[in-house]
């Protein structure tokens, strides 16, 4: 007979030892206490099945079974969950159950998500200054096959009725071309066409160059450029775009952990007016490519870089010298343009008519986009140091993060189905990173920021 302890069996310098240190889970018992009742036969204890959920991102486990085999043969996995050699590994529909019928309709993922980012924030692993945003493709639990066509109607957000307050002070409530609408009239409500899952009806058609097309998840996904740790996880179908998520996430984390936001980098997913406009709004600047860069050689006929516009005048300026005025303002997909016009005298008469009008008009008609100025400003950041440095920092730092949670915490596919099973995986997976980012990092120096970190990360991943 040979005698062992647990604790003679578990590596002092095992990774559990140092989770376990890190972090405190006992306010999982505040979150679910009216989840349990004081009479009957007692429960399984609400922190080991929190733990269990978490051992299997940690290692990647994505099967319930599995991971209830492998706590039963691991010593140090019963050491963290406080379970000795004669405790019974709680059963793998145990598991699912309370997942699924008790944690479900509550928000204990996020608060465990949030209580890791403020631990983060309090050992300076988080300066909040600046913010990288990316999102990534998540497989659907759901068959291509089936499908169906419904149709969606869409009415105006807050930030167009915003934007058509302005229009009608700016224009004199000037109508609207079409129909004659007034500008503050809901005329903005569309109808579109959709192809939905009858699988997961969340999830959402993804149709992107470079991307795997079929049925996907989108995981939004924030990260703090001093050494990447996640601050915020959130989950839209696959057919909804960056930029319509990415102000309210930025609003979100500076409530919930109080970051003082000066700095957003992005990919050219979020290069949208509305992105610059709200951002800038709020004093923060926004670091993207611009989408709509063209080929800069010389076309034959003019383009509207060619024209020069005067704020003063609140007109455009000709290559010829003439000026184009406000005609009247035309209501977009998501924004109000106004539209500039010449006279058609004037085009005609014009020595440089041949280069600027085609075949079928007469005169020259320009469209300007509300709050394009914000969007101006931020491109002229283009190309600075500071620019190539963050967009440096978002390849690193949010690129390798979605690759590692893909490759190591069970974000392969989506193993549920529905928004709220997704956003509990995507959660739990970015919990699990950012504790192993927390546990590493403290042992560097502090001081230790900027390139030094970002040549660190981009070795270790490139290397991975």
């Amino acid at each position: 007979m040979i005698l062992y302890t647990m604790e003679q069996l578990v590596p002092e310098d095992h990774f559990l030892r140092e989770l376990e240190a890190a972090l405190d889970m006992s306010f999982v018992y505040d979150q679910v206490a009216h989840l349990y009742s004081e009479r009957g036969r007692r429960s399984i204890d609400p922190v080991i099945l929190v733990k269990m959920l978490l051992l299997g991102y940690f290692y990647g486990i994505e099967s319930e079974r599995k991971l209830e085999k492998e706590v039963q043969v691991n010593v140090a996995f019963r050491w963290y969950l406080g379970l000795s050699f004669e405790d019974r590994v709680p059963d793998h529909s145990t598991i699912s159950q309370n997942r699924r019928r008790r944690f479900g309709e509550t928000n204990l993922y996020q608060v465990l998500f949030d209580e890791v980012v403020r631990q983060c924030i309090a050992l300076g692993l988080v300066d909040g200054k600046r913010v990288l945003m990316d999102s990534t493709h998540i497989k659907a639990n759901a068959d291509n096959d089936k499908s169906e066509r419904v149709m969606l109607m869409e009415g105006p957000d807050e930030y167009w009725r915003k934007l058509e307050a302005a229009a009608i002070v700016a224009e004199g409530e000037r109508k609207e071309k079409k129909a004659g609408r007034e500008p503050g009239e809901d005329s903005c409500i569309s109808t579109r066409i959709e192809t939905k899952s009858t699988t997961d009806p969340d999830c959402g058609l993804l149709k992107r160059t470079g991307k795997p097309g079929g049925f996907h998840y989108l995981l939004h996904q924030s990260a703090d450029s001093k050494y990447g740790i996640i601050t915020d996880v959130h989950v839209t179908a696959g057919n909804v775009p960056d930029h319509m998520v990415c102000v309210d996430r930025i609003k979100a984390q500076m409530e919930r952990y109080d970051l003082p936001i000066e700095e957003v980098g992005g990919d050219a997913g979020y290069d949208y007016i509305r992105v610059h406009a709200e951002l800038a709004q709020m004093g923060i600047a926004v670091y993207t490519p611009d989408r709509d860069q063209k080929d800069t050689v010389k076309k034959e006929t003019f383009t509207y870089r060619d024209f020069r516009f005067d704020r003063d005048t609140n007109t455009y300026l000709c290559p010829a010298g003439q000026r184009l005025s406000v005609m009247f303002y035309q209501r977009r997909h998501d924004n109000i343009a106004r539209i500039y016009r010449c006279s058609v005298s004037v085009c005609q008469a014009c020595a440089l008519r041949e280069k600027c009008l085609t075949a079928s008009n007469r005169c020259r008609t320009l469209s300007r986009t509300m709050n394009v100025e914000y969007m101006d400003n931020n491109h002229l950041l283009i190309g600075s140091d500071r620019y190539r440095e963050i967009q440096m920092q978002r390849r690193v730092l949010c690129e390798g993060n979605h690759a590692t949670l893909k490759r190591e915490h069970c974000l392969r596919r989506a193993g549920k189905r529905g928004t709220r099973n997704v956003t509990e995986q995507c959660l739990l997976a970015a919990t699990a990173l950012d504790i192993k980012k927390m546990i590493k990092y403290r042992r560097l120096p502090l001081a230790m920021e900027g390139w030094a970190v970002i040549r660190l990360l981009a070795c270790e991943h490139f290397a991975a």
